[in-house]
């Protein structure tokens, strides 16, 4: 047999089990990392409280939930905060978009009724931007994971104010408040209103 090839021969057996052994040690390294994420993602889960998943029910209130990490504990408070209120905005949103529709649907047809839609929906976005100031935070929670902090919060919003709120603003417009006043969703909605405040519709 040729030296040369001999010389081969003999390094490719010394190398094979390094070979094998460096391909074994990735495919461990890459199961660990995913291990670890899983790991992670468990304990994310495990931590957050009962209240994150299933936020209470209260009738009074809109409730809101959210989580936020961060460096360092005080911008994590302030950043899951920001979003649970971003969140509340959402939600609200949504609520007064179906009770436009409710109203809408309820107006006497008359020439002024697209302008009053249109106003109502304007109104309803300033009244979520406005009461959106007396959200509050119910309950918040945190715990120190390895690169930081994560924080859960549960954020509500009265309905109270906000139903109040939107009544003063349609009553703040005549020609709205007139149109609106066809409408028996809104004036049961004064009288609630009414009834919450202690005040005549």
């Amino acid at each position: 047999m040729p030296l040369a090839r001999t010389a081969s021969l003999l390094l490719a057996l010394v190398l094979a089990p390094l070979v094998v052994g460096g391909a074994q040690g990735t495919d461990s390294t890459a199961a660990s990392g995913k291990q670890t994420k899983q790991a992670k993602r468990e304990g994310t889960l495990n931590a957050a409280p009962d209240w994150f998943f299933s936020p209470p029910r209260d009738t009074a209130f809109v409730l809101v939930t959210a989580t936020a990490t961060a460096s360092d504990l005080q911008m994590a408070l302030d950043k899951a905060r920001l979003q649970g209120r971003l969140t509340l905005g959402e939600e609200m949103n949504t609520r007064l978009e179906g009770m436009t529709k409710r109203f809408a649907g309820e107006m006497k047809e008359t020439g002024a009724k697209a302008k009053a839609v249109s106003q109502f929906e304007q109104t309803t976005k300033s009244v979520v931007s406005q009461v959106l100031v007396g959200s509050r935070l119910r309950e918040q929670q945190w715990y120190a994971e390895e690169d930081g902090y994560r924080v859960y919060v549960l954020m509500e919003l009265p309905m109270a104010s906000t139903k109040k709120e939107l009544v003063e603003e349609v009553k703040a417009n005549k020609v709205l408040l007139t149109q609106a006043r066809t409408s028996k969703s809104f004036k049961d909605l004064e009288a609630e209103v009414a009834k919450l405040t202690g005040g005549a519709p």
